[in-house]
């Protein structure tokens, strides 16, 4: 007995099953309760689960000491109840098993289904009517142990996937519970087996315990890999976000590549644009820059001039600023002064008086420039010409301009403005000359705001120099002047060079053309067409049928006829030997210099006077170089002989019958050789000549002509507005570009035969 209580003890102090002994009892008739209500059809673990009506369920929670039985006779009397650890432990949530296991509801109502051991167990059947078998009833009484195991398994608040496992395992320790029970009954069992069946199962009971550890392992493994595979469906879904974001910064990236190269190809249009603009600028600037360098050159040698003038610069300053005082009674009494003084200057007055006129009406308001130094000749300074400024004093280079100008209608009565004549204005002096078409030639345009008001009108029985004065000389006057001996000795000197050029050709028309041939226009126009139309273009230019009919009159008149063959010598004179083509064929370099400065002169404005100054010095300077070359010898033998021939093409036609042809050869080479030295004296001058021929039909001008017949009073022939029947010389007229004043002087005046 002792050695029996003892060794239960033990168990129970190991973990083992204490077995109570109870009264032996007759088989419940109570039929066990009924399966679950709902079975997993997935797969059973280990054998799956078998239906046993045999086994005994335990009592309900609330009756488990409501009623307890005796304890019943059996052989283990001694021995106390077995005891099963509780596992009403919690554990963490792990994924839910395939297999199925007894729901809650069947587990907390005490009702439990019969099972069956898995493989590997020795079944122990239960004979009926087993007094130690344990059934489930409301009278069943049981032991504190088992009562504390069903309120244990039964009170476990488990997560899901947890309770089924847990089930299994309380659903075998019932299975080793019952196991045991029936070991009870049997009464032939030996105490050894007895004992080696406790210890198995207090064995068993241990590895239930390291398998319900295993479970919560396995439970927390399955709780991690659920979070991993959180986690993977999270990092899965940020790398899908993350490759929606990569796509889309790939489609962004292909626009800007393709912004890109379009800007690329923009800014190439734009680099080839500014290149054609900049080398447009450029182009621009070299013009700017030429031009900007031409007025500074004109600028420089203006300056130089009127430095270099030998009268004096402070008196010119002085005299200056007086005419462009506001005062304007002052100012036109100076002028007078000046104008008693020197009045051959009359015209450069005039011009720097109505320069400009700030305060004028409108239509009455000259084109403004600033007007070029006149040379003068400074007396005594008068007081008047320092008041005329206050206390600023003139400028000694560009003088002021006048602010205002008065219309005569506002002066007093004696005033010496009056307006100007309604006869044409005979001649501009700043304007280059051309063929006129009236008897009083005018090559210059007046323009529309030009100065309309002239201090007198000019004499018509005077020349174009000849300017009057209507008051006398003051005291104490400014006066503007060039020496007029040394100007005068010019004009006379060139004046006796070309009439030795008039006079050869005149002396040679009226010894070998002089007598008339009928019908000879005819001839000359079947024979030398060309001569007949440079005959015709002389007398009507661009009128062929007039100058036929004026040519064949002129060529059967006896008095006009050597006249006219004169006229035709002298035409081509002017034009191929006294000008610049008449030192064309010297060589190429030459020839290309000449024509290129010959077309800018004729293309430079004649108020340009300091270019066409530099151009005329220039084209003097390369027939200096020809003058000094050793071939130029032969070179002026050979144009002396080309230009005779060329006379004797024009005039061979014309000679009278009986004529001497070797004396008019050697007459017209000694012709070609005059007008070739005075052509060469010209260029050497570097002074500006100009010749004009006016046109047949013109009306007669004292100014410009000299009548040769019929041998009447000039001023009655103009008067009656006679007209022009031949003009056989041609009106010459000098500018010196280098001096202050650039005002023409007369050389001669055409000779010319009237209409009766």
């Amino acid at each position: 007995m002792s050695s029996s209580s003892s060794s239960s003890d033990d168990r129970s102090h190991h973990g083992g099953a204490k077995l109570v002994p109870q009264p032996r009892r007759q088989p419940s008739t109570i039929a066990p309760p009924p399966a679950p209500a709902k079975e997993s059809t997935n797969k059973k673990p280990h054998g799956g689960q078998i239906k046993n009506p045999d086994s005994p369920t335990p009592l309900p929670k609330g009756q488990r000491t409501a009623e307890r039985p005796l304890r019943p006779d059996g052989p283990f009397y001694y021995q106390a109840p077995m005891q099963i650890p509780n596992m009403n432990v919690g554990y963490p949530a792990f994924i839910r098993p395939s297999f199925n296991v007894p729901s809650e509801s069947s587990a907390s109502s005490g009702y439990y289904t019969s099972t069956r051991m898995p493989s590997g167990y020795n079944p122990f059947i239960a004979y009926p009517g087993d007094p130690r078998m344990m059934v489930s009833s409301d009278s069943s009484n049981t032991s504190a142990s088992v009562n504390a195991i069903t309120t244990g398994l039964g009170g476990m608040k488990l997560k899901s996937y947890q309770q089924e496992a847990n089930n299994y395992i309380r659903h075998v320790q019932e299975q080793f519970y019952n196991l045991l029970q029936k070991s009870y009954r049997q009464e032939d069992l030996p105490p050894q087996f007895q004992q080696t069946l406790d210890r198995a199962l207090k064995d068993i009971t241990r590895d239930l315990g390291h398998l319900q550890g295993f479970v919560d392992r396995v439970a927390t493994l399955g709780d991690n890999v659920k979070n991993k595979d959180n986690e993977t469906e999270t990092f899965q879904a940020t790398t899908v976000e993350q490759a929606v974001e990569i796509q889309k910064l790939r489609n962004e990236l292909d626009r800007v590549n393709l912004a890109l190269s379009q800007s690329d190809k923009t800014n190439e249009d734009v680099q080839g644009t500014y290149q054609e603009v900049l080398v447009c600028l450029k182009e621009q600037n070299q013009e700017l820059q030429k031009k900007l360098k031409t007025c500074q050159e004109q600028l420089e040698g203006k300056r130089q001039l009127f430095y270099t003038a030998p009268d004096d610069v402070e008196g010119k300053a002085t005299l200056l600023s007086m005419v462009s005082d506001n005062d304007y009674r002052d100012k036109a009494r100076i002028i007078q002064h000046l104008i008693d003084s020197a009045p051959q200057d009359k015209a450069k007055i005039l011009e720097i008086l109505f320069s400009s006129n700030a305060q004028a009406p409108v239509h009455n308001r000259s084109v403004s420039y600033q007007p070029t130094m006149v040379a003068i000749q400074s007396g005594s300074a008068t007081p008047g010409g320092d008041l005329a400024w206050g206390s600023r004093r003139p400028s000694r280079v560009t003088p002021p301009a006048p602010v205002m100008r008065r219309t005569p209608s506002t002066f007093q009565p004696g005033s010496v403005m009056r307006p100007q004549s309604t006869m044409p204005q005979s001649n501009r002096f700043s304007q280059p000359r051309s063929r006129p078409s009236t008897g009083r030639p005018s090559s210059s345009r007046v323009d529309a705001g030009a100065a309309r008001y002239r201090f007198d009108d000019p004499n018509p029985s005077a020349s174009a120099q000849d300017f009057g004065s209507p008051q006398l000389s003051r005291t104490r006057q400014m006066v503007i002047a060039q020496n007029e001996t040394e100007l005068t000795q010019k004009i006379e000197i060139w004046k006796e060079e070309y009439s030795k050029i008039f006079r050869l050709v005149h002396g040679w028309a009226t010894r070998y053309a002089v007598q008339v041939q009928h019908d000879q226009a005819l001839a000359i126009q079947q024979e030398a067409p060309r001569l007949f139309e440079f005959m015709c273009d002389i007398l009507y230019p661009g009128q062929p049928e007039a100058g036929a009919s004026h040519a064949n009159f002129l060529l059967e008149d006896q008095q006009c006829r050597p006249y006219f063959v004169e006229r035709m010598m002298l035409q081509y004179i002017v034009n191929n030997i006294l000008s610049v083509e008449g030192w064309m064929g010297f060589n190429d370099e030459t020839d290309r210099e000449l024509r290129d400065l010959n077309e800018r002169l004729q293309k430079t404005e004649v108020f340009k006077t300091y270019i066409r100054q530099c151009i005329i010095d220039q084209i003097s300077m390369v027939i200096g170089r020809m003058l000094g070359d050793p071939t130029f010898d032969a070179y002026r033998a050979q144009r002396i002989s080309f230009h005779q021939q060329r006379l004797k093409t024009i005039v061979g036609p014309l000679m009278d019958a009986d004529a001497s042809r070797t004396d008019a050869g050697f007459d017209l080479h000694a012709i070609a050789s005059t007008a070739l030295q005075v052509s060469a004296l010209v260029f050497q001058s570097r002074l500006n000549f100009e010749f004009s021929w006016t046109q047949t039909c013109s009306k007669f001008s004292l100014d410009f002509h000299v009548v040769k017949d019929p041998p009447l009073d000039p001023l009655m022939l103009q008067a009656k507005q006679y007209r022009l029947k031949l003009v056989v010389t041609p009106a010459i007229v000098f500018r010196d570009d280098r001096g202050m004043s650039v005002a023409s002087k007369r050389v001669l005046r055409s000779e010319v035969f009237v209409m009766n």
